[in-house]
């Protein structure tokens, strides 16, 4: 109640309202004046989040705008790929990163923790759920060692470009 949502033509969800983020606490100087107002001139406050109103009229998220990449000229949102990993049995964390690919610019890896390691039946699982071009060319174990509850999407990336380092980057021959 009292709230406004859109979803805007870039797919991010807006909201506006009385009760929305009204800024940052303690902020210096020199960080105000770099800080992005936190809602627009119509008061929409830019999520930056993906979502969609199904024909129920219920918001449907769909992932971070920060997490989307391209490959091979299809948008691939890591949240998508990384639910349907933990619908599989056995499998309870996954996280997936875009590693580069010289053909593709970039391709999907997932980071998985499950009862047992199991890439090659995943994959299969995945093919009933997901277009190709969604199903991971990798699957790395969760990492035994983090800080944390999940590892952050940047270190995870790391890991996985120094684990295939043969993926190059993308233009590379």
């Amino acid at each position: 109640p009292g709230r406004e949502l859109m979803i805007s033509d870039a797919g991010e969800i807006l909201l506006r309202g009385e009760t929305l983020f009204q800024g940052y606490l303690n902020r210096t100087a020199t960080q105000a004046s770099a800080l992005v107002l936190p809602v627009n001139a119509d008061g929409w406050f830019a999520s930056r989040d993906r979502g969609l109103i199904d024909a129920q009229g219920r918001l449907q998220v769909l992932g971070r705008l920060d997490h989307l990449f391209i490959s091979g000229g299809e948008n691939i949102q890591p949240e998508e790929i990384e639910a349907a990993l933990l619908s599989l049995h056995g499998v309870s964390q996954a996280i997936v990163v875009p590693i580069d690919d010289p053909e593709f610019g970039q391709r999907p890896l997932a980071f998985v923790e499950a009862s047992s390691f199991e890439p090659q039946s995943w994959e299969a699982r995945l093919r009933e759920q997901l277009p190709g071009y969604k199903i991971p060319d990798h699957f790395l174990p969760w990492p035994a060692e983090q800080i944390g509850l999940k590892p952050s999407r940047s270190d995870l990336r790391r890991r996985g470009m120094q684990a295939f380092p043969s993926h190059g980057s993308p233009g590379e021959l």
